[in-house]
C-alpha cells in the first residue's frame, strides 16, 4: 500500500505540480498567520481594538472682538468774535430808490444882464437810484428865478420888477466818499441837463426883444457839477446839502440882439434837501434798518 501511493506521489503529473501546490500553500498559512495574528489578545489579555481612532479635539478659545469704543463727545465749538468792521455809510442802500425835495438859493454869474439880479429862491424834485455803495444815479427838476429892477437893484428891460426864470431838468451821476462816520457821506457828481430860461416882465408876462420881437425864451442845453454832504437821520431818512454849479449854452445873439439871452448864462445854487429811501430791488432795506429777515 505504502509503496502504491509512494508510487502515486512520484509520478510525473504529481512531481509536475507539487511547485504550484507548495505556492498556494505558503499563501495561504501566510493569510491565516496574518488572521490569527489580528485576533490574539495583548499581554494584558484585553480584547483588541477595533474601533477606528477618533481625530484628536482641540480647543480653540473663542475669538472675542473688543467692543468699539465710545464715540468722542463733540468739543463745543467756541465761535470767535471777529473784529467787526465798522459800516460804511453807504453800505445797505444798494439797489434802492430814493424821492426827495430841496429848496435853496441861486444867483446868475453871467448872461450879461442875468449876471445883474438879486439872488432868489430854486426849488427841486428828484428821483435817485443807488448803484452800489459808491455811485447814486439822480434825476431831478427844478424852478428858480432872480428878480431885477424894484427891490432888485436894475430896473428890468420892459418894466420894474423883470424876473429871469430857470427851470433845469437833469440827469447825473454822483459818488459817495465811505467815511469812518456813519452818519455822514460826502459826495461829488456832474451831470447833463435841458434849461429853461424866460424873461418875464411884470413877474408874468413875457418880455420880447423889441428889434426882433422874439420872446426871450430858451431853451437850451448845459450840464453841472456839485459838491455836498449827505446826513443820516433815520435809517431810510437822509438830509442833503450841496452846493451847485451850472453852466448853459443859452447864447442866441442873432434872435435877441438886445441881450438877456445873447450870451451863455451859468448860475450856482445853495440847497438843502430830505431824501426818503426804499426798496426796489435787493434786501438793502433790511440791511440799512438793522432788521434781520426772518
Amino acid at each position: 500500500m505504502l509503496v502504491r501511493l509512494r508510487n502515486r506521489w512520484a509520478s510525473p503529473s504529481i512531481l509536475a505540480t507539487a511547485p504550484l501546490l507548495s505556492i498556494l500553500l505558503l499563501g495561504a498559512s501566510g493569510n491565516f498567520s496574518s488572521a490569527f495574528a489580528q485576533v490574539q489578545p495583548d499581554s494584558t489579555g484585553a480584547p483588541p481594538d477595533t474601533a477606528v481612532a477618533e481625530p484628536p479635539i482641540t480647543f480653540e478659545p473663542p475669538v472675542v472682538t473688543p467692543p468699539p469704543p465710545p464715540p468722542t463727545p463733540a468739543q463745543p465749538q467756541i465761535e470767535t468774535e471777529e473784529p467787526m468792521e465798522e459800516e460804511s455809510l453807504g453800505d445797505g442802500l444798494a439797489g434802492m430808490g430814493s424821492l426827495g425835495f430841496s429848496i435853496g438859493a441861486m444867483k446868475y454869474l453871467s448872461g450879461n444882464e442875468l449876471s445883474d439880479g438879486s439872488m432868489r429862491p430854486i426849488l427841486h424834485g428828484s428821483f435817485k437810484y443807488v448803484l452800489d455803495e459808491h455811485w447814486v444815479l439822480p434825476l431831478e427838476g427844478g424852478w428858480g428865478w432872480n428878480a431885477y429892477g424894484e427891490g432888485g437893484g436894475f430896473e428890468g428891460p420892459d418894466s420894474v420888477a423883470t424876473l429871469a426864470v430857470v427851470s433845469p431838468v437833469t440827469v447825473g451821476l454822483d459818488y459817495r466818499f465811505q467815511m469812518n462816520s456813519p452818519s455822514v457821506v460826502p459826495r461829488v457828481g456832474a451831470g447833463l441837463g435841458m434849461y429853461l430860461i424866460s424873461i418875464r416882465s411884470g413877474r408874468s408876462e413875457p418880455s420880447r426883444d423889441p428889434v426882433t420881437d422874439e420872446k426871450r425864451k430858451s431853451a437850451s442845453f448845459g450840464f453841472y457839477g456839485k459838491g455836498g454832504v449827505e446826513f443820516m437821520l433815520k435809517p431810510t431818512f437822509w438830509l442833503n446839502t450841496d452846493l451847485m454849479y451850472h453852466m448853459v449854452f443859452s447864447s442866441d445873439a442873432e434872435s435877441y440882439p438886445r441881450g438877456w439871452l445873447d450870451d451863455n448864462a451859468s448860475f450856482i445854487e445853495l440847497r438843502v434837501g430830505l431824501n426818503y429811501y426804499f426798496t426796489i430791488s435787493g434786501d438793502g432795506a433790511s440791511e440799512i434798518s438793522g432788521e434781520d429777515e426772518e
